[in-house]
């Protein structure tokens, strides 16, 4: 008796139901199909210079300048995709 797709779970209930019907005794082999790798995407590439300065002069209202960096960086990211 072969069965493809069992529910985790149920390999007990299938060797019972197994020896009932066939009146053999039934061997359980639960197999795991091979796992596939994926290809991992390359990491983005930080935004050209020129946007991140052009987004930064809209800024200024920000006074922090590390924060006023990161939201250039950031919205140069964004106008490029």
């Amino acid at each position: 008796m072969t069965i493809r797709g069992a529910v985790r779970g149920t390999g007990p209930r299938i060797v019972v139901d197994a020896s009932r019907t066939d009146r053999i005794r039934p061997r359980l082999a639960l197999r795991q199909a091979p796992l596939s790798r994926r290809d991992r995407p390359s990491p983005p590439q930080p935004p050209d210079a020129k946007a991140v300065e052009n987004v930064a002069k809209t800024l200024s209202s920000v006074e922090d300048e590390e924060l006023r960096a990161a939201l250039a960086r950031l919205g140069a990211s964004i106008k490029r995709n």
